[in-house]
C-alpha cells in the first residue's frame, strides 16, 4: 500500500493571461497588387532587391537576390500594421532617393499593362483599392488589411499615390481633340528623371508627394522611428560616407545645396519638418563644417552618419561596397592607435584623440552588442561567388558578424576612452611609472579584444609583457582576497558579457587558434573568472537571502576535495609561467583533472538545485495568484461590460481584453511568469476606443475615477517595461537551465546587468493603484446593477445586491496584497538567480579546466600561460563558495550564531582563515542515539475549510495523497511545538518519517513523503535573526526518503537538540 503525503512549510504565489485573437494578423494572403506592393516593400533581405538597368529612354528592373519567392511569402503570417508601415517606408524611400525604381514600376504597367512580374507593382491599382476603402468604407472595414486602419488613412494614402505619379508621368489635356482628352506619358528618363537628386527631394512633385505622406491622418499609424527613417534610409548619408572615404566633400556640398530644406522653417513643429527637412538643414551645416577640415575622415564617425548603419538598407552591391570600405578605414585607424601606443608615442596618441574625439558622440545606449544593425551578415547578395573578395560571410563563417558586432563609432569610443586616460597619466613622459604602465596595459588589452582584434592584429610578442603583468597582478589580489583592489584593477577592462559566447567559441574553440585571436583567448577566461570572483565575494556581503542545500554534506565534501594538495599543485603550475617548463607540472595534471572534476560536480549540483528551487517558487507564486486573479478578472470584466452596456459580442470581447490586461498591470515580475504587458493594455484600450467606447463614456459612470485608474495602469506598465530586459534574460536563463541547454551566454548577460537591477516602480505605486482600482470596481459594480438584464449575470458572479459590490473590492485588495509580496520577493529572486548563474559559470569553467588537464597533448609553456592563473582563480572561487555555504548552514542550524572561525573568514578573508573553516568540525547538535525527548501534536481534523495544518488519516488509509502544511510560526505556537524558551532558536525539520499504524494483523503501509519548502524561513519566529539583520534562509528540498514503520501514536515525536527539531514521526 503506497500513500503520498506532501509536507508544505510556509506560504507561497501569479496568473496566466488570456490570449485573444488579433484580427490584424493573418496566415496566407491573397495575390493582388497590394500584396505585391507589400512584398516589394518587405525589408527582409530574403525578398531581394530591385536590380534597375537604365537605358537611354527607359528603365528596366528585375528582382534580384531573392531567396524567398513571392508565392511562399504569401503563405507566411502577415501583420497588416507591419506590412502597411513597410509600404509607407518604401514609398517615401522611392520619393526621396530612388526615383529610378519609381520610374520602373510605372513604366512597366504604362507600357505592358498587367504582367507576371512579382518585382514590379501597379501602384495605380493600389491607389484604386485605397480609393474604394476611402469612399466605401463599409465594404472593407471588416476585411484584411483594411480593418486595422480607418477610412481617413486610406483617403490620404490615395491622394499621396496620385501625386506620386506626377513625379514620373506627364499628364496634360489634348485640346486638339473634341471633347478634350487627358493624355498621360512617361517622362523622358534621360532628360527629366535622371536629373532627380538621390540625396533628397529637389522638385515640386517630389516635395508635394512627401508632404502628403506626412499627413496626420496617415502618421497616426506610422511609428515615430519609421518617420525618422525617411532621412536615414535615403542615400544622403550613404553618399556622404562614400565621398568622405574618398577624402573630398566639396563637390558633394554643391550637390547638397539643391536639396529642399526650407520646410524646416515653413512647416516648423510639424512631423515632416522635425523628421526630415530640419535634419536636411542640420546635415548641410555638418557637411560644410567637415568640408573645411584638412582630413574629413573623423566626420564619418559622427553618430548621425553612423546611424545609417543602424537604419539603412544594404540591399544592393554599392551599399555592400561601402560597408567593406568602412571596415578597411576603421582597420587603418585602430592600427594607427596600436602603433602609437607600442611606440610610447604620447604626442601621437594625443593628436589622434583630439582628431577623432569631438566627432565620436554616440550614446552609450547604442554601444551594445545588440545594436539594431540593418545588415544581415549571413544572408545577403554578397554571397554570390564573384563577391568573395569582400569577405562577407555566407555559409556559417563569422568574419562579418565579428566585424559588425559593435558600431564602428563605438569601437573608436572604446579606444578613445582608454587613450584619454593614458595620455593624461603619461604627460610627464615617464613611461615607467606604475599608473602609466597600467593605463597602457588597459589600452593594449582593449586593442587585443574581439572585435578590435580583427582590426589591429596585435602579435603575441607585442603584448606578451602585458599578459604576464596582468596575470601576476590578478594572482596577487586573489591570493590576498583583495576584491576591492581587484575590482579597481579591472574596472576599465571589457566586462564579462562584452563578447558573446558564439564569438568566443569561433575564436577560441578551434584546433588551431588564429593568431589574431590568441591574445583574446588567453585573457578572456581569466577576466571572466575575475568578474565572477568579485561578484561572489560582494554578493556574500550584501545578500539578505541564503539558500541552503540539505542534500550536501559540506564537511565530507571539504575533506574529499583535498584542497591543500590541489592548492600546492596549482601553485607549482603558476610559478612556472615565467620559468622553464618542469616535468613535475605534467605529472600533476591527472590529479588536477580529478580535482576540477569534483568542483564541476559540486557547481552543477548547486546550480541545478538553485534553479529547481527558484522555478518552484515561481510556480507556487503563479498558482497562488491565478486562483485569485481569475476570480477578479471574471467579476471585473462582467461588471465593466454591464456598466458600459456591451451587448454586442465583438464589443464584449474588446472590453474583456481591457479588463484582463488591467488585472496584470501591477504584477512586478510579470515578464518572468507570462503576464500581459503595457503594450497589451494599450492595444486593448485602442481596440475599445476604435469600437466607439472611450474612457469618457465610462468616466460618467464612475465620477472621473476610471480615467485616473487607466493612467495609473499605463504609468505602472511603462515603468515595469523598463525592467523587462533584465527579467526577460532571467526567464531565458531559467528555461535554458531547466531544459539542459547551454546557458553560458545567457548567464553572462544576466550577471553583467545584475548589479544595475533597480525596480522602476515603488511599492507605494502598487498600493495606490490597488486602492484606486477598488474604488472604481465598486462604482462600476453599482452602475452595473442599473443595466437591463443585469440581474442574472451579477448573481452568477456572486453579487445579489449593490451591498455585495464591496466583495469585488475585497478580492482586488487580496490580489494587490499578493503583488506587494511579489514586489518584495523580486529582490530575493534576483539574488538567488545570480547565485545560480555564478554556480553554473563556475561549473563550466571547472569542467573546461578538467578537460584541459585531461588533454596531455597540449602541455607546454603556452598552455600554462593560458590556464595557470585562471585555474588558481577558479579554484579559489569554488573554495570560497563551498566555505560560505558551509558557514551559512552552520549559522542557520545554530540559531544565527556564527561560528568564530566563520566570522573571521567572512569578515577578513584570507587563505589561512579559509583553511581554518575547512578544517572545522562542529559539535553535533542532536543526541547521537536519536532518543525521544519530547512529543508534539499534529491535528487529524481541520479547524476550518481552508485549514491544511492537519493529517487526514482516513484519506491516508484510503491511499489518497494528503497535504500537510505548516502555514506559519503562529501555527507552531498554537499547537505546542514552541514554548517560551524556544523563541530564540532556529527551527527546521531534519527528518520527517511517517509510521502508519495497521488497522488489523501485521499489515504494513509504505508512505512516500515529499517536502516542498516555504518562501522564506527567518531565523526567528518574529521574522528577524539574532543580529537584527533582515537575513533569512531558504531550503532547497527535492524529497525526503520513504520509510516503513509501525506506531500506535499519531503524535509528532521531536528529538530536540541544541535548538532545532531533529526528527519527526507519526
Amino acid at each position: 500500500m503506497v500513500n503520498v503525503i506532501f509536507v508544505c512549510i510556509g506560504v507561497l504565489l501569479v496568473w496566466g493571461t488570456v490570449q485573444s485573437t488579433d484580427t490584424c494578423v493573418k496566415s496566407g494572403i491573397t495575390d493582388n497588387q497590394l500584396s505585391k506592393a507589400f512584398y516589394r516593400a518587405d525589408p527582409d533581405i530574403k525578398t531581394g532587391y530591385l536590380d534597375v538597368s537604365v537605358g537611354w529612354f527607359s528603365v528596366s528592373a528585375v528582382g534580384s537576390g531573392v531567396t524567398l519567392s513571392y508565392n511562399n511569402w504569401l503563405n507566411q503570417e502577415h501583420d497588416a500594421r507591419s506590412e502597411m508601415i513597410n509600404l509607407w517606408s518604401h514609398l517615401t524611400y522611392m520619393v526621396v532617393s530612388n526615383s529610378f525604381e519609381l520610374y520602373a514600376h510605372y513604366e512597366y504597367y504604362m507600357l505592358y499593362s498587367y504582367g507576371i512580374s512579382h518585382s514590379l507593382v501597379d501602384y495605380r491599382t493600389v491607389q484604386e483599392l485605397f480609393d474604394t476603402a476611402c469612399f466605401n468604407w463599409n465594404s472593407v472595414e471588416n476585411t484584411w488589411p483594411y480593418g486595422c486602419f480607418d477610412a481617413d488613412f486610406f483617403c490620404h494614402m490615395s491622394s499621396a499615390l496620385e501625386k506620386q505619379e506626377n513625379i514620373v508621368i506627364d499628364s496634360h489635356w489634348d485640346m486638339r481633340r473634341y471633347p478634350p482628352k487627358l493624355v498621360e506619358e512617361m517622362k523622358t528618363f534621360k532628360k527629366d528623371v535622371e536629373e532627380y537628386s538621390v540625396l533628397g527631394v529637389d522638385r515640386y512633385y517630389r516635395t508635394a508627394t512627401l508632404k502628403l505622406y506626412f499627413e496626420p491622418e496617415i502618421l497616426k499609424f506610422i511609428p515615430e522611428s519609421t518617420q525618422e527613417d525617411v532621412f536615414y534610409r535615403s542615400k544622403l548619408t550613404w553618399m556622404f560616407i562614400a565621398k568622405a572615404l574618398e577624402g573630398d566633400l566639396n563637390g558633394f556640398s554643391y550637390d547638397l545645396s539643391e536639396i529642399e530644406s526650407s520646410g524646416c522653417t515653413s512647416l516648423a513643429g510639424q512631423p515632416i519638418a522635425t523628421n526630415y527637412f530640419c535634419k536636411i538643414e542640420e546635415f548641410k551645416d555638418k557637411v560644410s563644417a567637415c568640408a573645411a577640415l584638412s582630413d574629413v575622415t573623423p566626420c564619418i564617425y559622427d553618430k548621425n552618419v553612423q546611424s545609417y548603419l543602424t537604419r539603412g538598407r544594404f540591399r544592393d552591391m554599392e551599399e555592400l561596397e561601402l560597408l567593406h570600405d568602412m571596415v578597411s578605414k576603421t582597420q587603418d585607424i585602430l592600427t594607427e592607435f596600436k602603433d602609437k601606443v607600442l611606440a610610447n608615442d604620447r604626442d601621437g596618441l594625443n593628436s589622434l584623440y583630439n582628431k577623432f574625439n569631438p566627432h565620436v558622440t554616440v550614446d552609450d545606449s547604442m554601444c551594445v552588442r545588440d545594436w539594431p544593425n540593418a545588415f544581415d551578415c549571413t544572408n545577403n547578395i554578397a554571397c554570390v561567388p564573384h563577391n568573395a573578395p569582400h569577405k562577407f560571410d555566407c555559409n556559417g563563417e563569422y568574419t562579418c558578424r565579428i566585424n559588425m558586432m559593435y558600431r564602428f563609432d563605438c569601437l573608436l569610443k572604446f579606444v578613445l576612452k582608454q587613450t584619454k586616460q593614458l595620455v593624461d597619466v603619461a604627460a610627464s613622459g615617464n613611461w615607467g611609472r606604475s599608473e602609466v604602465i597600467k593605463a597602457k596595459n588597459d589600452l593594449m588589452i582593449w586593442l587585443s579584444y574581439i572585435p578590435m582584434a580583427r582590426y589591429t592584429s596585435l602579435a603575441g610578442n607585442e603584448i606578451n609583457d602585458v599578459i604576464i603583468d596582468t596575470q601576476n597582478t590578478i594572482k596577487g589580489y586573489v591570493t590576498s582576497y583583495d576584491t576591492q583592489g581587484l575590482d579597481t584593477f579591472v574596472s576599465n577592462l571589457p566586462h564579462m558579457s562584452f563578447v558573446p559566447q558564439w564569438a568566443k567559441d569561433v575564436a577560441c574553440q578551434q584546433v588551431s587558434v588564429s593568431s589574431e585571436y590568441t591574445i583574446f583567448c588567453n585573457l578572456d577566461p581569466l577576466l571572466n573568472s575575475v568578474f565572477l570572483f568579485i561578484q561572489a565575494f560582494e554578493n556574500s556581503k550584501q545578500s539578505t537571502t541564503k539558500i541552503l542545500n540539505p542534500t550536501i554534506n559540506y564537511r565530507t565534501l571539504l575533506d574529499q576535495l583535498q584542497l591543500d594538495r590541489a592548492a600546492h599543485l596549482i601553485n607549482v603550475q603558476t610559478e612556472t609561467i615565467s620559468n622553464q617548463f618542469r616535468d613535475e607540472v605534467q605529472t600533476n595534471f591527472q590529479e588536477l583533472s580529478s580535482y576540477f572534476s569534483s568542483l564541476a560536480d559540486y557547481d552543477k549540483t548547486k546550480a541545478d538545485a538553485d534553479i529547481a528551487y527558484i522555478d518552484g517558487q515561481l510556480e507556487v507564486f503563479k498558482a497562488k495568484i491565478t486562483s485569485v486573479s481569475n476570480s477578479v478578472e471574471h467579476k471585473f470584466t462582467t461588471i465593466l461590460n454591464l456598466a458600459i452596456g456591451s451587448n454586442v459580442a465583438e464589443l464584449l470581447q474588446k472590453t474583456v481584453k481591457v479588463g484582463v490586461a488591467l488585472v496584470s498591470m501591477a504584477n512586478p515580475i510579470g515578464k518572468i511568469i507570462g503576464d500581459s504587458s503595457v503594450l497589451d493594455f494599450m492595444d486593448a484600450l485602442n481596440d475599445l476606443a476604435q469600437a466607439g467606447v472611450t474612457t469618457a463614456v465610462i468616466a460618467r459612470l464612475s465620477d472621473q475615477e476610471f480615467p485616473d485608474l487607466i493612467q495609473q495602469a499605463i504609468d505602472l506598465g511603462t515603468k515595469f517595461a523598463d525592467n523587462e530586459g533584465q527579467l526577460g534574460d532571467a526567464r531565458i536563463f531559467i528555461d535554458k537551465m531547466k531544459d539542459g541547454e547551454d546557458a553560458v551566454e545567457t548567464a553572462n548577460d544576466f550577471l553583467g546587468k545584475y548589479n544595475d537591477y533597480t525596480p522602476k516602480v515603488l511599492l507605494a505605486d502598487i498600493t495606490s493603484f490597488g486602492a484606486k482600482w477598488e474604488t472604481v470596481a465598486e462604482d462600476l459594480c453599482e452602475a452595473a446593477f442599473s443595466a437591463e438584464s443585469a440581474g442574472s449575470a451579477l448573481i452568477e458572479i456572486g453579487l445579489a445586491s449593490t451591498g455585495d459590490c464591496v466583495n469585488v473590492g475585497n478580492e482586488i485588495e487580496e490580489l494587490i496584497t499578493y503583488y506587494e509580496e511579489l514586489y518584495e520577493y523580486q529582490f530575493d529572486f534576483m539574488d538567488s538567480l545570480s547565485d545560480a548563474a555564478r554556480a553554473y559559470l563556475a561549473y563550466k569553467k571547472a569542467n573546461d579546466l578538467k578537460s584541459a588537464y585531461t588533454n596531455t597533448d597540449s602541455l607546454n609553456q603556452a598552455f600554462l600561460k593560458q590556464t595557470a592563473v585562471n585555474a588558481f582563480m577558479v579554484s579559489t572561487l569554488n573554495v570560497w563558495e563551498v566555505v560560505t555555504e558551509y558557514c551559512d548552514a552552520l549559522t542557520y542550524t545554530r540559531g544565527g550564531e556564527i561560528p568564530d572561525k566563520c566570522e573571521t573568514a567572512l569578515r577578513a578573508p584570507s587563505h589561512d582563515a579559509v583553511a581554518q573553516v575547512m578544517s572545522y568540525t562542529p559539535d553535533p547538535l542532536c543526541h547521537t542515539n536519536n532518543e525521544i525527548t519530547d512529543f508534539r501534536d499534529i491535528p487529524t481534523t481541520p479547524t476550518n475549510a481552508n485549514d491544511q495544518g492537519y493529517i487526514d488519516l482516513n484519506a491516508l488509509y484510503a491511499r489518497e495523497t494528503v497535504t500537510f502544511r505548516i502555514p506559519n510560526f503562529q501555527w507552531l505556537r498554537d499547537n505546542g511545538w514552541f514554548g517560551p524558551h524556544d523563541l530564540e532558536k532556529a527551527v527546521y525539520i531534519k527528518r520527517f518519517e511517517v509510521f502508519l499504524p495497521p488497522l488489523s494483523g501485521q499489515e504494513e503501509h509504505l508512505v512516500e513523503v515529499e517536502a516542498q519548502p516555504g518562501m522564506a524561513n527567518y531565523l526567528r519566529p518574529d521574522g528577524t535573526n539574532l543580529r537584527d539583520k533582515n537575513v533569512f534562509f531558504n531550503s532547497r528540498i527535492s524529497s525526503l526518503k520513504c520509510l516503513v514503520g509501525v506506531s500506535d501514536s499519531v503524535d509528532l515525536v521531536v528529538a530536540k537538540g541544541h535548538n532545532l527539531l531533529c526528527a519527526g514521526r507519526i
